[in-house]
């Protein structure tokens, strides 16, 4: 029977729910990046290993109201985190003297796999080290490899990498270079040869990276504007694509380093003649662009220009492997979670 003269339970306060373990907080944390590359240090037929020096070099992380911001060298990315996953968005170099800024479009998942210990945070692209010390134990790296099998011979030594943005970020390493260390003579030449591109027409060259290859651009002044450019190339892809893009600029002012889009356009075609199209930069007035200039090089939004073929196929020559020789199974294959 029902005893209801009992006194009843004292409600229990709500508890509240756990949120999501987070990327870390603000701060400096340390990482090992490869600073010579990796060379194979020893093999026989399938079997070989591949050494690679690290160095330690500091990561930040810096949390703004809504912005995170995940700085590493001279690159810094936006960090979106989901709970135990983040995302590093659009890597962006920067560089402070000459002036240069160029911002990426590849991304960068990352699963934290343990993010607790004082001394360590691991993820699948490496360790973040909370002291430095702790980083500088090593300055080597090891993996054997057997046919398409690899294994990290001290997996606490992996370097850390961003699998989906390094070929990107040496792309842009590589273009820093070419606008930052050139000497003032051929950056004149160089001015002095687009004033006249822009006045009088002409031909250049496009250094395609998705195709690693040297494309042909004719440069006509726009009717009725002084000192307006139009762009126009045709060029076949590797796969038997046809691709015809026009590019019109409202208005280029080299002495500015700056150029005001108006539209870009493009069709491609097909192998079974079908034709796809697209067009941008409609909108007027359009943002202004910065234009980089080198030696016989022109870096417009991220397109690379050069003033003459031969110049076009050095870089050409030079492939588009990131700049450090990272074997494929070390880009593509993530640490094992700690036991």
């Amino acid at each position: 029977m029902l005893d209801v003269t009992a006194e009843p339970p004292a409600p229990q306060p709500a508890q509240p729910a756990q949120p999501a373990q987070p990327a870390p907080p603000s701060g400096t944390y340390w990482v090992r990046r490869l600073t010579r590359g990796i060379n194979i240090a020893s093999g026989v037929g399938q079997e070989r290993e591949y050494s690679g020096e690290v160095a330690c070099v500091p990561a930040t992380i810096d949390r703004k109201a809504n912005e995170i911001t995940f700085t590493l060298g001279p690159f810094s990315f936006e960090l979106h985190e989901m709970g135990e996953q983040w995302t590093l968005w659009s890597p962006t170099l920067t560089h402070a003297s000459p002036a240069f800024s160029l911002r990426g479009s590849t991304n960068q998942e990352i699963e934290l796999l343990d993010g607790s210990s004082d001394a360590v945070v691991l993820t699948t692209v490496g360790a973040l080290f909370r002291e430095r010390e702790a980083c500088a134990q090593s300055t080597r790296f090891m993996l054997r490899c057997v046919g398409d099998e690899c294994e990290e011979i001290a997996p606490t030594e992996r370097p850390f990498l961003l699998p989906a943005c390094e070929q990107e970020m040496a792309e842009a390493e590589r273009m820093r270079a070419r606008v930052t260390d050139v000497p003032d003579a051929a950056l004149a030449r160089t001015l002095t040869r687009a004033d006249a591109l822009i006045a009088h027409g002409g031909t250049l060259w496009e250094y395609v990276a998705a195709e690693a290859q040297c494309s042909t651009l004719t440069a006509k002044p726009r009717k009725g504007n002084g000192n307006g450019v139009k762009l126009s190339q045709r060029y076949t892809t590797r796969d038997g694509r046809r691709v015809e893009r026009d590019t019109e600029f409202e208005s280029v002012m080299p002495s500015a380093r700056q150029a005001v889009p108006y539209t870009d356009s493009s069709s491609v075609t097909f192998p079974d003649g079908s034709v796809s199209r697209g067009s941008s930069g409609m909108t007027i007035p359009s943002p202004p662009v910065t234009l980089y200039f080198g030696d016989q090089f022109m870096l417009v939004d991220n397109r690379q220009l050069y003033l003459t073929a031969a110049s076009c196929r050095a870089r050409q020559a030079q492939g588009s492997a990131p700049a450090l020789p990272l074997p494929t199974a070390l880009l593509a294959s993530p640490p094992s979670p700690p036991p």
